[in-house]
């Protein structure tokens, strides 16, 4: 099997790069290409970059169309600064019978020699470029021929350019992102552009309540008024609280197998724990299905959904609001609501300590599996409530 290997910042990623991958497909019958978003490159600058995992998800978003493309973690995975030679190392043990190709724009063919280790990738794998730009034809058949003294096994490829700048799409000018790309940059407020949800509430209502039994569609409506109290309580967004809060049930009444085929083709589904805890399943499922029919693309809202009866590690501010939202709205009324409904306006942090210590606990003697992703919330949480309170400790002594 011949593979493309096509690396890069992706920042953001555009229709040229999705050209190359057409054309490099076409002219070399490649019957794969491998997209590889760089987590830290060490060629370019990235301070206008937006996060490692915004630029995966726009990679994903930008080839869901293109099925020969697969958009892969690795690199970001592996952290650090991403060098091709290590990254073709790894794919040679992963593909040990296929060719490997390398995918190139023009600017990154001329620095090629300059590349780290750059006579093993020469020996490791052949590399076709594209012009980037009109008139580099010429110049880049005299790269062509430099690299080959120096072993390299290069083409270079017949496709016209197509002229597209990321600086331009970054400033918010022209159209060359794919519109999911574009939708992506806007709904998360990217490159310094205001963010803008522009979802229809009165859509999103009618699509809770379509799917839910009325006893579960006003507890999701409570979900989002107690998360909007929250929000302005502890200083959050007031539109993705209540937005998180309104969808976060969506899928909670789904079957067995509508739930995992909802929650996808992930690595997720082959995990011991989750799969023992079907309990957990419907946060992981609406938040693909939000992404997928609704056109959520806001991944502060999708993220908070996907853990909101797990917790994880890092919890942002939305996530803990949304957790506590699930246990204190206005619906529930077990023993002990109303102390911890108290201790999540007085302190988030607090309250998430308590919620998983009680929840743990109950998992423990029930002889149940506890996600790994529960467990580390609660140990940050404990871990910086005993240095919060070590702290104020401390300001008392004489």
């Amino acid at each position: 099997m011949r593979i493309g290997v096509f690396g890069g910042t992706f920042n953001p990623v555009h229709e040229g790069h999705l050209r190359l991958m057409r054309r490099c497909r076409e002219e070399l019958g490649l019957e794969k290409v491998l997209m590889i978003p760089t987590a830290l490159p060490p060629h370019k600058q990235t301070e206008l970059a937006p996060s490692a995992a915004a630029r995966l998800e726009m990679c994903r978003l930008a080839v869901r169309d293109l099925p020969f493309v697969e958009v892969s973690a690795m690199e970001i995975d592996r952290g650090g600064k991403s060098y091709t030679v290590d990254t073709i190392y790894a794919l040679k043990a992963a593909y040990p019978e296929d060719e490997l190709i390398l995918l190139v724009g023009s600017d990154m063919f001329y620095t090629l020699p300059d590349w780290k280790r750059a006579a093993e990738i020469f020996r490791l794998v052949s590399i076709a470029a594209a012009a980037r730009e009109e008139g580099e034809q010429e110049a880049m058949f005299r790269q062509k021929t430099r690299l080959w003294q120096l072993g390299a096994r290069a083409v270079v490829l017949s496709a016209p350019p197509l002229a597209v700048s990321s600086t331009e799409i970054r400033a918010g000018r022209g159209d060359a992102a794919p519109p999911a790309v574009q939708e992506f940059i806007s709904q998360n407020g990217l490159y310094g552009r205001e963010k803008r949800l522009g979802y229809d509430l009165d859509a999103l209502t009618r699509f809770v309540r379509e799917r839910l039994s009325p006893k579960r569609f006003i507890h999701s409506l409570n979900v989002a008024s107690e998360a909007i109290r929250l929000a302005r309580q502890h200083g959050a967004d007031p539109n993705e609280s209540y937005i998180a809060g309104l969808l976060h049930d969506c899928c909670k009444e789904l079957d067995r197998e509508s739930m995992l085929k909802t929650v996808g083709n992930s690595a997720i589904i082959n995990d011991k724990i989750f799969l023992a805890s079907q309990k957990i399943w419907h946060g992981f499922a609406a938040a693909n299905l939000m992404q997928t029919e609704l056109n959520i693309q806001n991944t502060a809202i999708l993220d908070a959904v996907r853990v909101h009866s797990t917790g994880r590690a890092g919890m942002t501010m939305l996530d803990q609001i949304l957790y506590l939202a699930d246990l204190v709205s206005a619906d529930r009324t077990y023993p002990g609501v109303e102390e911890l409904r108290v201790l999540c306006y007085r302190s988030l942090p607090a309250a998430m300590l308590s919620a998983l210590s009680f929840l743990i606990a109950d998992l423990v003697r029930r002889g149940e599996a506890v996600y790994p992703g529960t467990l580390d919330a609660y140990n940050e949480f404990a871990c910086s409530m005993r240095e919060q309170a070590a702290g104020e400790s401390g300001k008392t002594k004489p």
